[in-house]
């Protein structure tokens, strides 16, 4: 007999972006963000990721402590694109370069 388990509840793009948008609106700390929106469930990589992402990019990188920092580590599939794209060029890619990048035009699009 096979049980079921409920069905996961995701959220639609719009409930997403609602959700992050007030957690910044309200000028939590990005510990207590990100732990707001883990224990609201759903798509919660996806949320804190975007969470993180855009908290960074309207309050500057040291916002996130170093043990958020810590937990992140590039896939084997990620290092071997940084590898291939790098190949030929002077400048190494690095995750804080690459987060620095992605910040910055993602700060450049909301000022659009």
């Amino acid at each position: 007999m096979q049980t079921t388990q409920p069905p996961r509840k995701t959220r639609t793009t719009y409930e997403l972006l609602q959700l992050v948008f007030s957690l910044l609106n309200q000028k939590l700390s990005f510990n207590e963000g990100i732990i707001t929106i883990a224990r609201r469930g759903g798509e919660a990589r996806l949320s804190c990721a975007l969470y993180g992402a855009l908290n960074a990019a309207m309050q500057g990188p040291q916002t996130i402590d170093q043990l958020w920092i810590d937990e992140v580590f590039p896939s084997p599939a990620l290092q071997t694109m940084f590898k291939y794209q790098t190949l030929y060029k002077r400048e190494t890619i690095t995750m804080d370069k690459l987060a620095t990048l992605f910040s910055k035009r993602l700060l450049d699009l909301s000022l659009l």
